[in-house]
């Protein structure tokens, strides 16, 4: 278990949880405003060359994983998030079996896949 504070910006490879080659989930705690959609990162890790984020778009979450720049796999809520407290989580199921192998990807929204 790792936890990340709001402001924290570019940490190292090596200073946080290795996640790559297993199951993990990542777990936030959000407030969406009254007025406007909620837009943002609420962490990622590589960058445009590969890597995954976890974030809200015009009020939905998502989750969005690039293979070497060349091809993105992108999950998204059906639903937005009404205005108010939410506790958002994605969860990744690892396939197993070696090096770089699939998984899938869950969202939930306060509890609810």
């Amino acid at each position: 278990k790792q936890v990340l504070f709001p402001g924290m910006r570019r940490l190292s490879e090596h200073s946080v949880i290795d996640i790559k080659n297993r199951s993990f989930s990542v777990t936030a705690a959000i407030e969406t405003p009254k007025e406007g959609p909620t837009n943002g990162v609420v962490i990622a890790q590589g960058g445009r060359f590969g890597g995954w984020a976890f974030y809200v778009r015009d009020g939905r979450v998502k989750f969005v994983y690039n293979l070497l720049g060349m091809t993105e796999w992108i999950i998204g809520a059906t639903e937005d998030l009404p205005t108010g407290r939410h506790q958002i989580r994605a969860s990744f199921a690892y396939d197993g079996g070696g090096l770089a192998k699939g998984g899938e990807v869950t969202l939930y929204v306060d509890g609810r896949a």
